[in-house]
C-alpha cells in the first residue's frame, strides 16, 4: 500500500498559486470530488468538462482547480501545482448520445478511477467517480482527505466513498 501513498508529500508543496479563474460551460459539472488537507479549509476541486450530450469534451475533460474558502475565489492551478494533483493517464472510453466514460489515473494516486457522465431527466448533466476503495469495487469516491503532521510530512490519507447501498466507504492509506 505504500506505493499508493507515494503522493503523500507533495500534498504539502501545493500552495494555491493566483492563476487564472475557472470558467465553466453550460454542461460542465463543476465538482466531482475534491481533495481536502488538514492545514487550511482550501480545496482542490474536480470538475468535468461535458459538451451538450453530457460526454467529456476530450481526453483531458477532468481539470482540477482551488476552491479557496476565505475569500471565497476559484481558480486554476499553479505549474508546480500540477505534480501533485495533475494526471498520469486520463482518455475517453466510451461515448454515447446522451453520456459517457473516461479512465483517470492521479499522477499520485496509484489506482484507475473510472468517470461516468450521462444526462439526467431534467436536462442537466451528471458526472461520478468510481474506484475500489476500501476493498469495495466501484465504490463513488466524494473526497480524499490529507492528514499533515507539519510542513513537509503527512500521517495519512483516507479516502472517502460510497458503495453501491450508499453505505460510507473510507479506506485509510498510511505513510
Amino acid at each position: 500500500m505504500s506505493k499508493s501513498v507515494s503522493f503523500v508529500l507533495t500534498f504539502l508543496f501545493a500552495v494555491p498559486a493566483f492563476a487564472a479563474d475557472v470558467a465553466f460551460g453550460p454542461n460542465d459539472v463543476k465538482s466531482v470530488f475534491y481533495i481536502a488537507r488538514s492545514v487550511d479549509p482550501n480545496q482542490v476541486v474536480y470538475g468535468i468538462r461535458l459538451d451538450a450530450h453530457c460526454n467529456p469534451t476530450g481526453d483531458e475533460a477532468l481539470f482540477p482547480y482551488w476552491n479557496e474558502i476565505r475569500p471565497a475565489r476559484t481558480h486554476g492551478l499553479g505549474m508546480l501545482e500540477w505534480i501533485p494533483y495533475g494526471f498520469a493517464e486520463q482518455r475517453v472510453v466510451h461515448r454515447t448520445s446522451s453520456g459517457g466514460t473516461e479512465l483517470v489515473r492521479l499522477k499520485q494516486l496509484d489506482r484507475l478511477i473510472t468517470i461516468t457522465t450521462k444526462r439526467e431527466d431534467d436536462g442537466r448533466c451528471t458526472a461520478h467517480a468510481y474506484a475500489r476503495i476500501g476493498g469495495v469495487d466501484h465504490a463513488e469516491i466524494e473526497r480524499v482527505f490529507v492528514q499533515q503532521s507539519g510542513p513537509t510530512s503527512v500521517d495519512w490519507v483516507d479516502i472517502h466513498a460510497k458503495d453501491a447501498n450508499g453505505n460510507a466507504v473510507v479506506e485509510r492509506i498510511r505513510r
